[in-house]
């Protein structure tokens, strides 16, 4: 069969390559680690053309001398705006990694993003904009630190706002064509190597091999620790390493319950720190402290209900790599 190049749309549209035997084609291709392969389910719209050979094709329309039209984005309006459904490219998916060696207390942290595998594309991408998405489906913008726009990687920076979301969207842009939308959870965790301010006076020192998961004290647990050890680490001193079998309430985090809900919550029951996942109500997700200001707020937490919680650090996995997992 002789090979033939036509111009598709997915969904909305992102113009790509195709041939008679790529292995490349609409609908085909194999997800990610996490991610089904893509079986043409979900696209938004799939217009029914005529193709090169004369048969209906959904999803795929044959070369126009007059392309469609760009959508303009109001960059103004941009961070009200909801979010579109996922298009995967050709059974390609977006992935996104938190880079390793980020420190706890940054005010903003950083992503690995790509698409793949790789397609071959007919027309040069524009743009790619990058959002956090939260449980209503507004977005909110990321920052583009490092791109590549011919291998669709890109190194991307948040703040401590968008943080506790999971939810990562694209929105890649193609001049003359609409925009394709992909979307994906942040992959496996973030490591966030100590800042010893937020520590007990001397910790966390591993002196038990078992301590593996972090605690956040109230003051009188400050108190008796300075007394017995003769550290401090200063005001917002307050976590420590313990085993994960103890059983504390848990530390949660508003992340869909509402502006007029409490920021930060403790969970009803108590448990051993694996119990974390599923301890914290409807809207809440167990969490961390990232910054002085959340350090402080969780500081008048602890302190107002006088008891010890767990918070979503762990260094099981490597000594001394203390990491958390967002939802």
């Amino acid at each position: 069969m002789p090979k033939q190049r036509i111009t598709v749309i997915i969904g909305l549209t992102l113009a790509l390559a195709g041939s008679c035997n790529s292995s490349h084609k609409v609908g085909e291709g194999v997800g990610l680690s996490g991610e089904k392969p893509y079986d043409g389910k979900d696209i938004v719209s799939q217009p029914t053309t005529v193709s090169s050979e004369g048969i209906e094709a959904p999803g795929v329309v044959a070369e126009q001398s007059e392309p469609a039209p760009a959508v303009e984005e109001d960059d103004d309006d941009i961070d009200n705006k909801t979010a579109m459904e996922p298009v995967p490219i050709g059974g390609a998916y977006l992935t996104c990694l938190y880079q390793d060696g980020q420190k706890q207390g940054s005010e903003s942290y950083r992503m690995d993003c790509e698409v793949a595998p790789l397609l071959e594309v007919t027309v040069p991408i524009a743009s790619a904009a990058f959002y956090k998405i939260d449980a209503q489906g507004n977005r909110s913008p990321l920052g583009i630190i490092n791109q590549d726009l011919l291998a669709l990687k890109w190194v991307v920076q948040e703040n401590l706002a968008t943080m506790p979301l999971s939810q990562v969207q694209v929105v890649l842009s193609v001049p003359g064509f609409l925009s394709a939308t992909l979307t994906t959870t942040v992959g496996g965790s973030i490591s966030l190597a100590p800042s010893l301010v937020y520590w007990l006076g001397g910790e966390p020192n591993g002196l038990n091999p078992e301590e593996d998961c972090v605690e956040f004290v109230p003051l009188n647990g400050k108190i008796n620790h300075q007394n017995f050890s003769g550290l401090t680490s200063g005001p917002l001193g307050r976590m420590n390493d313990i085993a994960c079998t103890a059983n504390f309430n848990f530390l949660c985090r508003n992340i869909s319950a509402g502006a007029n809900a409490p920021k930060w919550a403790a969970s009803a029951n108590t448990g051993a720190f694996a119990n974390g996942a599923t301890a914290c109500s409807q809207g809440y997700a167990f969490s961390v402290p990232l910054n002085d200001g959340e350090v402080n707020e969780v500081m008048a937490l602890v302190d107002r209900l006088d008891i010890k919680l767990w918070i979503n650090l762990s260094d099981s996995a490597i000594e001394g790599s203390f990491r958390g997992k967002f939802r």
